[in-house]
């Protein structure tokens, strides 16, 4: 990554509540990630980098709260860094980092380089258009932060 300095990391438990995200058997998604939330906010602390949490307990979120936890964290700014993370079930096998339409892919493919290094599989980096809006971002944490 280049060194442009960042206000902050705002970290965001995906699902939560009564939205479990993906299941198999006993195990959700809503805990990993928010079990893999809360280890990169205390490494994030431990290095000195300012860092938010959206949520750090199982409660339900919804569009509007997410959002809002988001914005509250520090601001809409360019220099603030948003990871939403998700363990999906759909199918196929490593990691992928999606990104803003706003934002370049330099940070997207670090990141996915960087988790390579550690043998993870990886899969790839893109962004994803609204398809009634292609101006738009397709998720809306994209969209309205």
């Amino acid at each position: 990554m280049n060194d442009r300095k960042i206000t902050g990391v705002v970290v965001d438990a995906g699902h939560g509540g009564v939205d479990p995200g993906a299941v198999y058997g006993g195990l959700q998604e809503k805990d990993f990630t928010l079990a893999a939330s809360l280890y990169m906010y205390d490494r994030l602390k431990e290095l000195g980098i300012p860092v938010k949490l959206t949520r750090d307990t199982d409660e339900t979120l919804d569009k509007a709260e997410r959002v809002s936890r988001i914005l509250n964290g520090f601001g809409n700014r360019d220099d603030v860094i948003v990871v939403s993370n998700h363990i999906n079930a759909g199918g196929g096998d490593g990691a992928e980092v999606i990104y803003a339409l706003r934002n370049n892919e330099t940070l997207a493919r670090d990141v996915l380089n960087n988790i390579a290094k550690e043998g993870q599989n990886i899969r790839s980096y893109y962004q994803r258009r609204l398809p009634s809006d292609p101006s738009k971002d397709y998720y809306f944490i994209h969209r309205e932060t």
